[in-house]
């Protein structure tokens, strides 16, 4: 990892397999072709948009895996300028772990946007406690901020607990923690829904001074009990740019629903 870094996400890695909206001239529907979309992931676009529109210096602490699928995403992941800090897993040649994949489908016409998952025995549902030296990384590197999100904690049972740690290390070397609630049905339901949600996602969001959410009545993101020390800022030359402490997330407005 380089001497600076001016952020640092955590999260899962994807492989993504995305449908073209339109169908080419003289096509037929059935004959769209699925193609490759490479490692994606939502704190690692936000990285890779940051590396590359902004030529800011970005990582990302996440679960890897020793197999073709992995090396693709790790092939990604340089493409983009953005600096790797993996937790390595050995896939054992048939059932894994795995690289999550997810399918996308951005609709067109009559045809509904889809979003579909394959998460079994994903890698970085087995990411612990401990899995990253997190005071060291914050302390060798000058890290400023660090996100994560609900689509992280909604991994497992442990991963809270990873980002609980993540974010002591970076209060107490003096970055600033952003979190992203980013709600999905379909990861809570197998972990109790919305309501477990609301427990884990709270946690989270506490330990946040710039927090994420879609606009009330859209998407049932959380609401926070606590939000006195969140605030709304952007990460610029000059650092931190806030607007004061909040009593509400800040919302913006979902292009569409996505479960």
């Amino acid at each position: 990892m380089p001497d600076h870094v001016e952020a640092i996400f955590t999260g899962r890695p994807a492989f993504g397999l995305r449908r073209p909206s339109r169908v080419p001239d003289g096509g037929e529907v059935s004959s769209l072709v699925i193609k490759p979309a490479g490692g994606i992931g939502a704190e690692f676009n936000v990285a890779c948009n940051l590396a590359d529109c902004f030529g800011l210096r970005t990582a990302v602490a996440t679960a890897m895996v020793d197999s073709p699928v992995g090396d693709l995403v790790r092939d990604r992941v340089r493409a983009a300028g953005v600096t790797p800090s993996y937790r390595e897993f050995a896939h054992d040649g048939i059932t894994g772990p795995n690289i999550a994949t997810v399918y996308t489908d951005s609709g067109y016409g009559v045809r509904a946007p889809i979003v579909f998952y394959n998460r079994a025995n994903e890698a970085a549902v087995q990411l612990r406690p401990g899995d990253f030296d997190w005071d060291a990384i914050f302390s060798e590197h000058g890290i400023r901020w660090f996100r994560s999100g609900g689509l992280f904690e909604a991994l497992s049972d442990l991963t809270p607990d990873v980002l609980s740690e993540a974010t002591s290390a970076a209060r107490r070397h003096g970055a600033v923690v952003s979190f992203d609630l980013n709600y999905r049905a379909k990861l809570w339901k197998a972990r109790g829904g919305q309501a477990r949600a609301h427990s884990d996602e709270s946690s989270g969001g506490r330990a946040a001074r710039v927090l994420f959410a879609s606009r009330p009545g859209r998407t049932p993101d959380v609401a926070l009990a606590d939000t006195s020390d969140c605030q709304l800022g952007t990460l610029g030359p000059a650092g931190v740019r806030g607007r004061g402490p909040l009593d509400t997330v800040f919302a913006h407005r979902p292009i569409h629903r996505v479960e």
